[in-house]
């Protein structure tokens, strides 16, 4: 999420307010430094089932809670994009 976020903000198009966060946490102040909405869901891992509501879930990399927000999404018949970048997802490329 944070990486995700950082490069939303380095980008010309970006607008404050781009950059929305659902977080796992009760405490929204637990959020990335790139994050300008911060949802403090108190939900931890089932905030996955949230996130996969959306139009479309972007896949880079990660660990278990990545992979459960592609199930959700694969669940919910949502656009997945995953791009593999090591992790669960394979070795790194050259």
């Amino acid at each position: 999420m944070e990486t995700a976020c950082r490069g939303a903000k380095s980008s010309s198009k970006y607008q404050p307010g781009d950059t929305i966060a659902v977080h796992p946490g009760h405490d929204p102040r637990d959020a990335n430094p790139f994050v300008d909405v911060a949802i403090a869901s108190g939900l931890d891992h089932g905030r996955n089932s949230v996130v996969a509501h959306a139009d479309g879930v972007v896949a880079i990399g990660g660990s278990a809670g990545t992979l459960s927000e592609i199930c959700f999404a694969w669940i919910y018949k949502r656009l997945i994009v995953g791009m593999r970048t090591g992790g669960w997802s394979g070795k790194l490329a050259d």
